[in-house]
């Protein structure tokens, strides 16, 4: 990881000394910002014709950084994505407290089997705010196959312990045909937070109890309770930690989200001027979306869509 880590430094004192973007690099190489900047960190792949682009642009010319960065066979194991910076695994934390929530909407969405994300055909891309400039929207585009982490030992998303209200809910939207879809359009949210809300995991206010009470045919008294969410100490970020009990494919996006962290941070950081001048590494998570798209081949393409503030 050091030789990565001198290498990518060394790409980017090139770029800075050249007065270029990761976008003029990116668009001279035909990839998109992301992989651009997870190439040069050597998170993934980049070939002879791309890296001699970008030794083109950048007069690299080191035989090191060549042989680093065209390593043909890289293992990115858990115990080499846990050495990652605060920013990553402020992230990966943030992303936890939705972990319930994104896996009983995944499961609505694709039914209970595994899929992992295809890191060899993963994307980023990130808007930020024209209004806050510290509200950012990191938008992940992967194709999916089948779960392949059947040698890693995941715990499955543990749902016994929810209050009788969260139980209640949950029970009543089945019993009604409804998806999470469905009553986050009545409630005006993101079918994610709808979970959130279900498992008590934020806030909700009257007007939202109330739509929620009309949409389930509750009386006020049986969502009592609804409004206050059950506060629960989420741990430091562990890869092997069984805080992180989800479906492996939400476990699939942890750790793609731990293998392009780095990148994300310096994508955000090149395209907002405004942080740039005031690193901040204090990421809060405000709400993440789920969709999924296929292909003429049958290929499934998940876009998981969140929606971030710095502070």
């Amino acid at each position: 990881m050091k030789e990565e880590t001198a290498v990518y430094n060394y790409i980017r004192r090139q770029k800075i000394n050249k007065g270029l973007s990761w976008t003029n690099i990116a668009m001279h190489m035909g990839v998109s910002d992301i992989r651009c900047i997870a190439m040069a960190m050597g998170r993934t792949s980049i070939t002879e014709s791309q890296y001699n682009k970008m030794n083109q642009l950048l007069n690299l010319n080191n035989d090191e950084v060549m042989n680093t960065l065209l390593k043909y066979e890289r293992y990115f194991n858990l115990e080499k994505l846990t050495s990652r910076n605060n920013f990553t695994l402020k992230l990966v934390n943030e992303i936890m407290q939705y972990s319930s929530a994104l896996s009983l909407v995944k499961n609505e969405m694709m039914g209970p089997s595994s899929y992992d994300f295809n890191n060899t055909q993963i994307d980023f891309s990130i808007s930020v705010s024209e209004n806050r400039p510290t509200d950012v929207n990191i938008i992940l585009t992967g194709k999916i196959v089948t779960g392949s982490n059947s040698k890693i030992v995941i715990p499955s998303s543990d749902l016994s312990s929810l209050s009788e209200t969260s139980k209640k809910l949950l029970a009543k939207k089945e019993e009604l045909g409804f998806s999470f879809e469905t009553v986050g359009k009545h409630i005006e949210v993101s079918d994610v937070n709808v979970a959130m809300y279900f498992l008590q995991k934020l806030w909700l206010d009257d007007e939202k109890i109330k739509k929620i009470n009309e949409l389930l045919l509750f009386s006020s008294e049986e969502s009592q309770g609804l409004a206050r969410p059950l506060l629960t100490q989420i741990p430091n970020v562990s890869l092997f930690h069984s805080a992180m009990n989800s479906s492996p494919t939400i476990f699939s996006l942890y750790t793609t989200i731990v293998l392009y962290g780095e990148a994300i941070q310096a994508l955000i950081y090149e395209s907002n001027s405004y942080l740039k001048s005031a690193i901040n590494d204090n990421i809060f998570v405000t709400d993440v979306k789920l969709s999924r798209t296929g292909d003429s081949d049958g290929i499934d393409t998940l876009i998981v869509t969140i929606k971030a503030t710095f502070q």
